[in-house]
């Protein structure tokens, strides 16, 4: 089989409250979980949602400092800047650029915000100006998929990793192709999709260039979708793409 890299990008970091089978509580325990699969490079997360994104950060950020080896890539909660929670402005992506931290993720309707531009508007637009991709999921809105597609109308230029929750057991298709046509700068993460024949639909109807490969560790094992990447019926230079490639230009093009 053909040696190829892979750069994850769904991962999480940390320790949960409820301990689970499988997690790595620290970067070196991550690295071994990544050398068993060979996953070269991740972006990672911090595991325990409940513990808030202003602790969460910190902690992911302390925990990062441990990546001597510089193969991990940090993901940061946002929140709207109103309360004062957060960095705000250039202090916040200065903070982003020293902390190896690459991407953002939204949970409105954990964190109790109003997924609105009146509350969140200035963060976004400073991340799409920067060129910074934000995860976002289906179950982040308290209105499912309504709320996806309002957010996507409310900022449509931003970029997007589209990741967990977007799976089920009859698919979840018409939800995701209105998505894909309109929206040009939304990539999806594939964990979370049930059939691995729907990879290589989308692949060849969107482009092997929106596709990224993402495990969801620890609630799956990294080699699951490494296998479908492997045996999708694509060109080889495709599936590099959608293995290391996309994320690797993603994070490359960044403003920092």
């Amino acid at each position: 089989m053909l040696k190829r890299r892979f750069f994850d990008s769904n991962c999480n970091l940390g320790a949960s409250l409820n301990p689970r089978l499988c997690q790595a509580k620290d970067v070196n325990a991550l690295y071994e979980v990544m050398d068993h699969s060979g996953v070269e490079k991740a972006l990672v997360r911090y595991l325990n949602v409940d513990v808030g994104a202003v602790y969460g950060n910190e902690q992911l950020a302390r925990m990062l400092k441990d990546d001597y080896d510089h193969r991990l890539y940090g993901m940061w909660n946002i929140l709207p800047e109103s309360c004062n929670e957060l960095p705000k402005g250039e202090a916040f992506f200065d903070a982003m650029k020293e902390n190896r931290i690459a991407a953002v993720r939204i949970l409105p309707g954990f964190e109790r915000w109003v997924p609105a531009r009146i509350s969140i508007g200035s963060v976004m637009d400073a991340l799409r100006e920067r060129r910074i991709p934000t995860f976002i999921h289906r179950t982040a809105f308290t209105d499912d998929w309504n709320g996806l597609y309002n957010f996507l109308e409310l900022f449509p230029d931003n970029i997007y990793i589209l990741g967990p929750g977007l799976g089920s057991l009859w698919g979840t298709e018409r939800q995701l192709r209105p998505i894909m046509d309109t929206y040009k700068n939304v990539y999806l993460e594939i964990s979370n999709i049930w059939m691995p024949e729907a990879v290589g639909d989308f692949a060849r109807d969107y482009g092997a260039k929106r596709i990224l490969y993402g495990s969801g560790y620890p609630d799956y094992t990294q080699g699951s979708m490494m296998a479908v990447v492997q045996h999708l019926e694509i060109d080889e230079a495709d599936k590099d793409l959608i293995a290391s490639g996309n994320l690797e230009r993603i994070i490359s093009e960044e403003v920092l």
